[in-house]
């Protein structure tokens, strides 16, 4: 079987995460042909074509309806098929109230550490995948 490596230059990939912020290579657009970085301090929404910065919550008991919001909104317009919920300070499941939103919104969401949401999200990415992740720091 033969392996390629996808080429992301397209999308908004995750560079890097540490207790400092999440530092993504930013998309290329036609406008701006050159890669870019950008760190981020505070929690953020990323997919491979937007990324919503300064997200309102910092840890999975922020996630409320109001919070979310957002999120399915855009979802409406990306139509995405995953988000990935990453948390440094912990990790956990959702509220059955929450998760009873992404149900009627038909998204599917996974809750995991920080760590381990930047490297699913930059693996799904590179399948070509509809995948979102929302960092939370």
């Amino acid at each position: 079987m033969k392996f390629s490596l996808a080429d992301t230059s397209e999308s908004n990939s995750i560079q890097r995460y540490d207790e400092a912020g999440i530092t993504l290579s930013i998309a290329q657009t036609p406008n701006n042909p050159s890669i870019e970085t950008q760190h981020f301090e505070h929690s953020l929404f990323v997919c491979d074509n937007y990324i919503l910065p300064a997200f309102p919550a910092s840890i999975l008991s922020d996630l409320t309806a109001k919070v979310l919001m957002p999120l399915f909104e855009l979802n409406d317009q990306l139509n995405l098929d995953i988000l990935l919920i990453g948390s440094q300070n912990q990790s956990g499941i959702l509220s059955t109230d929450v998760m009873a939103l992404f149900i009627e919104q038909r998204m599917g969401v996974e809750c995991m550490s920080l760590g381990a949401a930047c490297r699913t999200y930059n693996m799904l990415l590179n399948e070509s995948r509809r995948v979102s992740a929302l960092l939370l720091l």
